[in-house]
Order: structure tokens, then sequence, then C-alpha cells
């Protein structure tokens, strides 16, 4: 089941998302930036986010949450879509996807933009999203790394 994340899930997505970046990024990113991504807690800004108007939808099975995806609906903006990597490879991220995408169109949503990790481009692109330029990931602490910005037509 999706559902809109509460309060109480906030530590949970945050621990899931440090160990899908840490498992799913390592072939595409050096350590040091994987640990200032995800090496400190950042329960404070979710909330921080959600009270600034961003989404986060979690992919909740059984009472664990296996997945989850952030949504800046004011930006049409695809912010992350995270799955544990102990369920990766069961359509958990293409059900996200097809949530997003269903919500987008009746939010009267006609493009989707993200940008995209190095390791999850083929996933956009595969769910039908396209390139349309080159940006750059920056984190807090000033790192920088590449990455892939696209959009979908809905």
């Amino acid at each position: 089941m999706i559902r809109l994340a509460q309060v109480q899930d906030y530590e949970n997505i945050d621990k899931l998302q440090a160990a899908s970046v840490r498992n799913l990024c390592e072939k595409h990113y050096e350590s040091d930036f994987i640990e200032a991504w995800v090496g400190k807690p950042r329960v404070e800004l979710i909330g921080k986010r959600v009270a600034s108007g961003t989404s986060y939808y979690v992919f909740d099975e059984s009472g664990q949450i296996a997945g989850f995806t952030v949504v800046n609906w004011q930006q049409a903006m695809l912010d992350g879509l995270f799955v544990d990597p102990e369920q990766a490879g069961k359509s958990i991220g293409r059900k996200l996807i097809q949530f997003v995408f269903g919500q987008a169109k009746e939010r009267g949503i006609q493009t989707l933009y993200l940008d995209s990790s190095l390791n999850a481009y083929e996933f956009y692109r595969r769910m039908g999203f396209e390139e349309y330029e080159r940006g750059i990931f920056k984190l807090a602490d000033g790192l920088e790394s590449e990455s892939i910005k696209m959009k979908i037509k809905l």
C-alpha cells in the first residue's frame, strides 16, 4: 500500500534512504560523497521539507516501509525515490513511479521533472523519462557530483 508519510515514519525513511544510497550508489559515487549525502541523520530535514510543501509517500508492506518517494507538486518535481536494498527487484520503485504519475495527472501536471543520480538514470529511462541536460547535484556541505536532468510528458 502506498500512503502519505506520517511524522512517525520519518526516522525509518531516513534509515532506508541511507541504506539504499550506501548499497545502490557505491559503483557511481566516492565513499566520501555517499557519507556526506547520508552519513548524518536527516529526520529534521524531512520535517522541514514536509512543512514547506514537499510530499513523502511510503510503500508500506505490512507495517514496514519498503520504499518511498518525495515529490514537490508545486514544481512538478520528483525529488527522490528510494527502495530498501533488501526489497530491490520487487517492482516497488515501478509501483511508486506509477503512483506518482497518477497523482500528477489528478493535479493536472502535464510534465514531471527530476534530477537523477547516476545510478538511477537507467531506471528512470525505463519508466519513460528522457534526459534533457546534465546538471550538478550539490550537498549541503559543498560537495558536488554530476546529475542528469530528466522529464516525462504525462
